[in-house]
């Protein structure tokens, strides 16, 4: 053929250079209202009312572009001492929740929701979450951990004025189907047994998008628990992404 001249087009693909997100999807206990400002690289947050925190839980704060998970270590009156060194000097503007982590709840006669979602004036794009399940005995593809296979099951969905589900998911042969990495753990010097799994949204060989939540319009990204998961050890949920700047 005349006329016509062959030539490569080179694809680059640069990496996003935003900030991280990277959070559990956590069940809301209680809000709270930080009395003082805080301190960057402190170690205590002081809340007007903190009668009701446990040690173990969560605090997730939020304000502006900046988000923070951290642990409970210790409770003194209204002192909140974390596990974490703060990264940011939150203010008494600032959204506080104590949350937890653990989603090995029982739904079974109310569902249980964990959630994650920005605040107002703040947009994250989520590319991926890992799940992980400890059990005490030994899981295959025809239990959900080492629990029989669920009844209802557990749904990811967004939540964004409307509601899409992403998968519901029985047993851990079901991960399998639906996730891009799915792994046993084996018990060993004296431990628990466990499944992981990985589901990603981003990337030509996944869904090819991530899922945005956009804090001005209350998006969510959501668990939602409607089987009894209280004998597992554990049952956690981690979602990856990055803040949008536009």
């Amino acid at each position: 053929m005349t006329g016509f001249t062959s030539r490569s087009i080179e694809n680059y693909i640069q990496d996003q250079t935003t900030a991280v997100v990277d959070y559990f999807v956590c069940r809301d206990l209680f809000d709270l209202e930080i009395s003082e400002n805080t301190v960057l690289e402190a170690y205590i947050v002081n809340v007007v009312d903190a009668s009701s925190v446990v040690a173990g839980t969560y605090l997730c704060i939020q304000e502006g572009q900046r988000a923070l998970q951290v642990k409970v270590l210790s409770i003194n009156v209204n002192e909140i001492t974390i596990d974490t060194p703060l990264d940011y000097a939150f203010t008494t503007s600032a959204t506080i929740k104590n949350r937890s982590p653990e989603l090995n709840v029982n739904g079974s006669s109310t569902p249980v929701i964990g959630s994650l979602k920005p605040i107002i004036g703040v947009k994250w794009d989520i590319t991926r979450i890992f799940l992980n399940i400890v059990c005490s005995s030994e899981p295959d593809d025809s239990k959900f951990g080492d629990l029989a296979s669920l009844t209802k099951g557990i749904v990811l969905r967004k939540k964004d004025g409307d509601h899409r589900t992403i998968f519901n998911v029985k047993n851990n042969g079901e991960f399998a189907q639906r996730c891009v990495v799915t792994e046993y753990t084996s018990k060993s010097g004296g431990g628990a047994f466990g499944v992981r799994a990985i589901r990603a949204f981003s990337g030509q060989d996944n869904n090819g998008v991530s899922v945005r939540l956009n804090g001005n319009a209350g998006d969510e990204l959501q668990i939602i628990i409607q089987d009894d998961l209280s004998t597992l050890n554990s049952f956690r949920i981690v979602a990856q992404g990055h803040i949008v700047e536009e």
